[in-house]
């Protein structure tokens, strides 16, 4: 996979497309990088998102996410999804799990998508709920992870770190002990609404961060990999892509939008109503712009140790700084709590052994080391 996507990278083909068919949603998340939840009639139609997968297919596109808002809140939405399969493209479905019923389960089944992904913040319904803004929302999403793996689909349960939640996140796996093939994924950026409003009062603190990342570091099997890599500066590495934005990845809006990143939303290579995919993919200003973006743009990080294995986020850098190559505090809190809790690990510094009855490959976090 590895070296797929480095060959797509260079031949700009736009592997892996996220696919917002809806705003639509039961939600009202505090930390949703979303400010519209409702449907609107500017919505793509099913046949302007099947032309799409046709474009889509002819330029290579190996992965498309279905996502919201929630996504399977479009009436039509698992039609589109069998569209997709019909074209062979993977398929990854994004969730907060109120929609899944048993025949929804049996159907992403059915049409053998790659993974469902479920969002879950809390290990119990009050905290859950009252982050979501809906009563019943924890018991619903842990009964959608309940049916998707009796079906055999395979699950992962996201969770993002934030201020209130940063310890109950290490609770989660306990929920599911007795069902191994659900794994979990967790990280600590929070970015901000689509509408330009800061969520930063959600972020967690930086001593919730480096707690994070202890407990997590303390679970891998070993670090001395990690430890090479700090240790070994690349070649070349200066010159390369921050990440795949606008080279092997790109975002779809509801209404036709074609963004290199969901959370680029004032960076918009254009719309599919008024142009073609590979138009915009291939000419548009905005994506040129994203593709000139190489670690040795971002310059405020010469002299850094953690340079060459930080792993950037543009879209973190234009909401915090206004420019894409600009800082971003939680970039680099994260990196250097990440990597200090690696060092601790390797020299002793207290930590716990990793527990031998655990399972650390049910559980993964945003590993912050660049590609």
């Amino acid at each position: 996979m590895k070296n797929a996507l480095a060959r797509a990278r260079r031949r700009l083909v736009p592997a892996s497309v996220l696919l917002t068919i809806t705003h639509r949603c039961q939600l009202a998340c505090s930390h949703c990088y979303e400010a519209e939840h409702s449907a609107s009639a500017q919505e793509l139609s099913f046949a302007e998102w099947v032309q799409l997968f046709d474009e889509l297919a002819l330029l290579g596109t190996l992965e498309l996410t279905f996502t919201g808002g929630e996504a399977l809140l479009r009436p039509d939405a698992l039609a589109l999804m069998a569209e997709a399969r019909r074209r062979q493209f993977a398929i990854t479905v994004f969730t907060n799990g109120g929609p899944i019923t048993p025949e929804v389960a049996r159907r992403l089944r059915e049409l053998r998508v790659m993974g469902v992904e479920v969002s879950l913040h809390a290990a119990h319904a009050a905290l859950h709920d009252g982050l979501v803004g809906r009563q019943g929302a924890f018991a619903r999403a842990v009964r959608a992870i309940e049916l998707l793996d009796g079906e055999g689909v395979p699950v992962l349960v996201k969770s993002n770190v934030l201020r209130c939640n940063a310890l109950e996140v290490l609770s989660l796996e306990a929920l599911f002990a007795v069902r191994p093939r659900v794994r979990f994924l967790s990280d600590v950026l929070v970015h901000a609404r689509d509408d330009g409003r800061s969520l930063a009062a959600q972020r967690p603190t930086g001593e919730q961060v480096e707690a994070y990342f202890d407990t997590q570091v303390a679970r891998l099997d070993e670090v001395e990999p990690l430890l090479a890599r700090l240790l070994t500066v690349p070649d070349g590495y200066l010159e390369r892509d921050a990440c795949g934005a606008g080279r092997t990845f790109a975002s779809v809006q509801p209404n036709g939008d074609v963004l290199p990143c969901v959370h680029t939303p004032g960076l918009k290579l254009g719309n599919l109503r008024e142009a073609t995919f590979s138009e915009l993919w291939l000419s548009s200003e905005a994506v040129r712009r994203m593709r000139a973006v190489t670690v040795a743009r971002f310059a405020e990080c010469a002299g850094c140790e953690y340079r060459h294995v930080c792993a950037k986020c543009p879209a973190l850098s234009l909401s915090e700084s206004g420019e894409l190559t600009g800082h971003s505090r939680q970039v680099c809190d994260r990196t250097k709590a990440f990597w200090g809790a690696v060092k601790r690990r390797a020299g002793g510094g207290g930590l716990a052994p990793r527990p031998e009855a655990a399972e650390p490959a049910r559980r993964t976090f945003a590993l912050p080391v660049i590609a």
